[in-house]
């Protein structure tokens, strides 16, 4: 009779950890679900599980790039992964805290991107077409930029109109400046 307790116990401690497992997979897929939202300012912010993504608008030259704002951690690591495709205007802006040569990585990107990288006065210092990296692939390559940059810009691949010593405009962001050098 212990022993068919024991083994109860035992099973019963396996269905629980199981149950805790389900769930966290399943907030975790519902944590990257997004929707936008439209602001009265012409912006959208995305909706999501764990956060509040805001999104804004850039310029170059004559073109107009709308942009999800990454610029936490979490926003950062996640970036376009999983993205089956993206409109030709969509693109993600990476804000980091501090400049530096920030690398990047395909590895769970679906989409080829142009990767820009721009310096505090918003000058295009670097560009580079990356590809996706496919999921059965152990290593990616990286891309690292030849200086120092605080934002990076992911758009499809192609679609960036400016060349290195361009300068971008930012439109309807709240929170980013345009810094001096």
């Amino acid at each position: 009779m212990k022993s068919k307790k024991n083994w109860l116990r035992v099973l019963c401690t396996l269905v629980f950890f199981c149950v805790i497992m389900v769930g966290f997979v399943l907030f975790k897929n519902a944590a990257v679900m997004t929707t936008l939202q439209p602001k009265t300012d012409g912006t959208t912010t995305t909706q999501r599980a764990d956060q509040s993504q805001k999104v804004g608008r850039l310029r170059i030259g004559s073109t107009d790039f709308r942009v999800e704002i990454a610029n936490t951690n979490i926003s950062r690591q996640q970036g376009l992964m999983w993205r089956e495709s993206m409109a030709a205007d969509a693109g993600m802006l990476f804000v980091f805290d501090q400049v530096y040569r920030h690398g990047f990585w395909m590895k769970n990107t679906l989409i080829p991107l142009d990767m820009v990288w721009l310096d505090t006065a918003l000058s295009v210092v670097d560009i580079q077409a990356a590809q996706p990296c496919p999921l059965t692939n152990r290593s990616c390559p990286s891309y690292t930029p030849p200086v120092a940059a605080k934002y990076v810009l992911e758009v499809n691949e192609g679609a960036f109109p400016g060349k290195v010593g361009d300068t971008v405009e930012f439109l309807n962001f709240e929170g980013i400046k345009k810094e001096r050098n």
